[in-house]
């Protein structure tokens, strides 16, 4: 007697969830079956990748409960209605309600009062844990507006992590940014086993990634993430820029070399003429943000929504930094160097579209700040590039006037740096 064989399918979690829910659907709305499909399959996978992308920022004890913090009105947005007759129904509470995958725990949050908590269902925690370890749906939902660049290997950087180093120091933190960086680190560390940085060339010469990615993270995690690395930076890089330009064109830089040479003790000087000898770690944070802005073309007025106003906000106080006399004239001398380098490099580069700003009118206007960051940046990165040529296999990750290497011996830090200083710059170099 010939046996008789049964071809048998395993059906997988989610393929059953959208099959059950899209007949219900259909039975239920009288929505067309083969429509029901598609629109079951979206809501699924949508529901997915935002749980997977909330996990990274949700508290631990919380994941472990299956309990996440999303926001329910931006997924029912990207969901979108569909239309039966004369009647409308959201597909986020439709769907949702017709096959439960998750429900409200609290409406809110303390955080933002836009976030609802919510925990997942039993057979939807098992969908999430299938997917959480299947790189293509991970990729996906972090990078779910990049995916046509990963599917380019030229268009993103491969940057690899101490996973063990970062995972026992984000016990650590307290911010929930830094949390949800390093998280998302950890996470594609276990299920690619490296971070993808998608490519953002800025034409004014600097090297950004879009998304997630180690170069916007904090010190702290940079250094957490790449432990053995050491870390090499340009001193001063834009003053140095700056008083390079000044003796060019013989202008005085004296402040800005002072600065430059006494950088803390300038900021302390300013801090007790700005806030008194009792001054916070914050209000000397304060001033280091101004003097940053100031170097990145922030005017000295009272106007709302200027850097120095939003970053002092008590008047009194804003006044007395914007009339201190070393900052008085640190912000004239970088004015002096601005217009003799703009008179300079207008002309040879008016063919640049990124140096103009496009009026209300649709007017172009010329822009001195942009000449000036134009400028700075392609000389920073030359100099970079410069100094690294040869070395590219021992970057860990570039972060504009610096970057975090590993492998270099002394010898290699000695060409590194004598390459610098032809171009009259110095380098700290820090574990």
């Amino acid at each position: 007697m010939k046996k008789i064989e049964f071809k048998t399918k395993v059906i997988s979690n989610c393929e059953l969830y959208v099959s059950n829910t899209a007949r219900k659907l259909s039975a239920e709305t009288g929505y067309p079956l083969s429509k029901a499909l598609l629109k079951v399959s979206h809501f699924l996978e949508l529901a997915v990748f935002e749980f997977i992308r909330c996990e990274l920022s949700t508290d631990s004890d919380l994941v472990a409960l299956k309990r996440r913090y999303i926001s329910k009105s931006k997924l029912a947005n990207s969901l979108g209605t569909f239309r039966v007759s004369k009647k409308r129904f959201c597909v986020l509470k439709t769907v949702n309600s017709i096959n439960l995958l998750f429900f409200d725990v609290a409406v809110g949050s303390k955080v933002t009062g836009k976030t609802s908590l919510v925990q997942a269902t039993n057979f939807f925690q098992k969908i999430l844990d299938e997917a959480n370890t299947n790189s293509a749906i991970v990729t996906s939902a972090m990078f779910d507006e990049f995916i046509d660049d990963l599917a380019d290997p030229l268009k993103y950087d491969k940057v690899y992590i101490d996973a063990n180093s970062l995972r026992h120091a984000v016990t650590q933190y307290h911010k929930a940014h830094d949390i949800k960086v390093a998280n998302s680190l950890l996470h594609f560390h276990t299920v690619l086993g490296y971070l993808p940085h998608i490519i953002n060339e800025s034409p004014f010469g600097r090297k950004y990634y879009r998304g997630i990615n180690l170069q916007g993270a904090s010190k702290r995690i940079r250094q957490d993430a790449l432990p053995n690395a050491i870390e090499i930076d340009i001193n001063s890089a834009s003053n140095e820029w700056l008083m390079q330009q000044a003796k060019l064109y013989g202008l005085d830089y004296s402040l800005i070399a002072e600065f430059s040479k006494h950088k803390k003790l300038v900021r302390i000087g300013i801090a007790i003429d700005v806030f008194g000898k009792n001054y916070s770690d914050d209000e000397f944070n304060n001033i280091k943000q101004c003097i940053t802005a100031i170097g990145f073309g922030a005017r000295m007025n009272n106007i709302r929504g200027n850097a120095i106003h939003d970053i002092i906000k008590n008047g009194v106080r804003r006044s007395k930094f914007t009339k201190n006399w070393f900052i008085k004239g640190y912000c004239q001398e970088m004015v002096e160097i601005g217009k003799a380098v703009y008179r300079a490099n207008k002309d040879q580069l008016k063919d640049v579209d990124c140096l103009y700003s496009v009026t209300k009118t649709n007017r172009k206007l010329f822009k001195k700040a942009k000449l000036m960051a134009y400028l700075y940046q392609h000389f920073e990165r030359d100099a970079m590039d410069t100094a690294f040529a040869g070395f590219q296999n021992n970057i860990k990750l570039m972060v504009h006037d610096g970057c975090y290497a590993e492998g270099l011996s002394d010898k290699d830090i000695d060409i590194i740096k004598r390459r610098f200083r032809k171009n009259s710059l110095t380098v700290s170099v820090g574990g």
